[in-house]
């Protein structure tokens, strides 16, 4: 081999299977999430959590994730709670809803509550798959069609909202109790 054909040889990474938590509370739903991943990324690691105290466990557990995917409608929470646990584990692990609302104020909230993207269920598989692997090659995915509110957005709410998103876990758990 000569010095040109040697560098114009494709150079091998290491590179580890991704990590996906897919957080759900219906199993065919989970099946369907892995089913998507799988095709997207065959050799994926993938740990499911039906509640989000699962899902903090699986987190605090030392395992490393690449993505989460979560519903957001589990039982034991409301609104926006279990994605705001879930960040405050790990401010930087991206996290996405999956989910059967598809109002713009809620998508437009959980992007404000720091979400890394918003994936209807309504959607159909090879979008779902190609929607994971926006995420993964960090882009923000929202739904088609999907339309920010209009201006009238409540400021403080804004402001509340973007203030609970930088809580501790403690924090977090105290403020619930209220």
């Amino acid at each position: 081999m000569n010095v040109q054909t040697l560098a114009a040889a494709p150079q091998k990474a290491y590179q580890m299977p991704a990590s996906f938590l897919v957080v759900d509370d219906h199993p065919l739903f989970r099946e369907a999430l892995q089913l998507a991943i799988h095709t997207a990324f065959p050799s994926a690691r993938i740990e499911e959590a039906s509640s989000i105290s699962a899902a903090k466990e699986a987190l605090a557990g030392g395992k490393s994730f690449d993505l989460v995917l979560l519903d957001l409608t589990m039982p034991g929470t409301r609104g926006f709670d279990g994605l705001l646990e879930l960040r405050s584990f790990n401010p930087k692990l991206p996290i996405v809803i999956v989910s059967a609302l598809e109002e713009p104020r809620i998508i437009h909230e959980a992007m404000t509550c720091g979400a890394a993207g918003y994936i209807s269920k309504a959607i159909r598989r090879p979008e779902l798959t190609e929607a994971i692997q926006d995420v993964m090659n960090g882009l923000v995915y929202l739904p088609k069609g999907y339309q920010p509110p209009d201006g009238s957005s409540n400021p403080a709410e804004d402001e509340l909202l973007q203030r609970l998103t930088t809580l501790t876990p403690q924090q977090l758990r105290v403020l619930q109790m209220l």
